[in-house]
């Protein structure tokens, strides 16, 4: 009992040190304008920061949770609190010895371990980020663009039309052909991503708003845990807009404009369909007659000559 006491106490004092160490500033976060009561960060923006409840990092800091947090949110926590190589090791110690039922899950542990000491998922979450052949028959069943993105906004799957309108996108992820992420494209290229989508802004408001309700819908997911803590540590950008308590619902249904080489700019209504695992469908669904709609045939008759 009293070693246990002293873990948590060990963990508790480090990172309120740590935490006290990084400004607002630091951590990409908008002055307040008024005095601050804290040194350094406050629980809740440490929680804001790493896309948890703030009870739970909370309990987290304080030796207290029921597991040890997996290995994403671990180096999201090195991370946000920006610390050095030595001190990374030094956290995951004292999590080890906090946890010392569970262990703390660190990167090189996740390695090292077999696959199946991880929770199990249903069967149908087996392949939880493929596109299966039904998912595949179905985008080429639209004659307008459509993917499939993942509930992390990975692109797993386009129809010809999508990949020729998406062509800048697709682009980013190399010639190896590895799923690109929605928003780690928009943030962490943005003079492509401004050029791809000239109303950027909203593209990426919708975008982060999508995020975050996917992940408090399923916020155990690393997937998810991995895209906000890569986010979070490249762009201060996507900090404040993370933390920002103002983002519109989310909708399933809007407009995007695009300016590509072939068509120039055009706005295009589209539709997403929800699926049972927090993937969307999104299929563009441009009125006939309209000049979205001509220049989606444009593109179509390109697509199928290409």
């Amino acid at each position: 009992m009293r070693r246990g006491f002293k873990a948590q106490t060990d963990l508790r004092v480090f990172l309120s040190e740590h935490r006290a160490a990084v400004t607002p500033a630091m951590a990409g976060l908008p002055a307040q304008g008024r005095p601050r009561r804290v040194v350094g960060l406050r629980r809740d923006e440490i929680a804001g920061l790493l896309g948890v409840a703030t009870e739970y990092y909370a309990d987290l800091e304080r030796g207290l949770l029921s597991d040890a947090p997996d290995a994403s949110l671990q180096d999201l926590l090195s991370d946000v609190l920006a610390l050095s190589p030595e001190d990374r090791h030094r956290l995951n110690l004292l999590l080890d010895a906090a946890y010392p039922g569970a262990g703390a899950v660190t990167r090189e542990r996740i390695d090292e371990e077999p696959r199946q000491q991880m929770p199990s998922a249903p069967q149908q979450e087996a392949d939880h980020y493929g596109a299966s052949e039904a998912m595949k028959q179905l985008l080429d069943s639209f004659d307008m663009p459509a993917y499939l993105r993942s509930r992390s906004l990975d692109l797993v799957a386009v129809n010809r039309p999508g990949r020729l309108l998406y062509a800048p996108v697709l682009e980013w992820a190399g010639a190896d052909e590895e799923k690109v992420n929605l928003l780690e494209f928009a943030f962490l290229d943005q003079e492509a991503a401004q050029s791809f989508w000239p109303d950027w802004g909203d593209v990426i408001t919708r975008a982060v708003a999508d995020l975050r309700g996917a992940l408090e819908t399923y916020p155990n997911d690393p997937e998810l845990i991995g895209v906000v803590g890569t986010l979070s540590a490249r762009s201060r950008l996507f900090c404040r807009m993370w933390i920002d308590q103002d983002l519109p619902p989310r909708s399933s249904q809007g407009h995007e404009k695009i300016f590509h080489s072939l068509i120039g700019a055009v706005t295009i209504p589209f539709r997403m369909l929800a699926e049972e695992d927090g993937a969307q469908v999104v299929v563009f669904t441009p009125v006939s007659g309209s000049p979205a709609y001509t220049a989606m045939q444009r593109l179509r008759a390109w697509a199928a000559t290409g």
